[in-house]
């Protein structure tokens, strides 16, 4: 998985648990979109401990995902946050391919084509799906 899909996705995942996470509460929750689960327990947990290890933007991550957590509707801080994975993993690509791991492990099951999430970027909107068991980014041109 590219830089940008691989970032998209995690940040994707993460942000509705970054409270959690922050505080160290225990995710054995697994993760679930519109009621049916897409990800076994653990999986958030398995990514937030890939991203927190000691690397080139752990410090910044560990930063943007604490105020994240604190008003996790802040899409500067969340932009901030993909942006920072997006530096990460294409400087550091082992670190990508240990989450694309975490990711490919979840086994994630088939929702039916249901969004979960949407980021826009300038005129490119980035969907992310979860279908045929696989994670799936879309992208497409938005019209100004």
């Amino acid at each position: 998985m590219d830089p940008v899909t691989l970032a998209a996705v995690t940040t994707r995942l993460l942000v509705p648990y970054l409270a959690a996470l922050i505080a160290k509460l225990p995710m054995e929750q697994p993760i679930t979109v519109t009621g049916a689960t897409v990800a076994p327990a653990g999986t958030v947990q398995n990514l937030w401990d890939v991203l927190k290890q000691p690397n080139a933007k752990s410090g910044e991550i560990i930063e943007i995902a604490s105020e994240l957590a604190k008003n996790p509707t802040d899409s500067d801080a969340e932009g901030a946050l993909r942006r920072q994975l997006r530096l990460l993993f294409a400087q550091e690509p082992a670190v990508a391919k240990e989450v694309e791991g975490v990711l490919v492990a979840a086994e994630p099951k088939s929702t039916g084509g249901t969004v979960v999430g949407e980021v826009a970027m300038g005129n490119v909107v980035i969907g992310g799906y979860i279908t045929s068991g696989e994670w799936n980014v879309s992208q497409s041109s938005r019209e100004k």
